[in-house]
């Protein structure tokens, strides 16, 4: 029997009125790079703490250019994997 425990994604379509929600398998649809207030959006979590495991290596991130941070969309499926695992 399949675990229902799907990592639930919010992805914006057209702007930040219209949602859909994607389970793990339909994570190929997010940006191939999020900001990380992008991805503070799909957590769920508030900007400071997305900062914060981002400077912590918690979550992957590049740099582009000189100031542009930016997840790539497999560090973000990594670490709900990763969450997924410690139950």
């Amino acid at each position: 029997m399949k675990s229902s425990h799907a990592a639930d994604l919010s992805v914006p379509r057209t702007g930040k009125s219209e949602v859909t929600t994607l389970d793990h398998a339909g994570a190929a649809t997010l940006p191939l790079l999020l900001t990380v207030e992008e991805v503070a959006e799909q957590l769920h979590i508030g900007r400071t703490k997305a900062f914060a495991m981002v400077k912590s290596g918690e979550i992957e991130s590049v740099m582009i250019g000189e100031r542009g941070r930016r997840v790539p969309r497999e560090a973000v499926i990594e670490y709900i994997a990763r969450l997924r695992e410690q139950g």
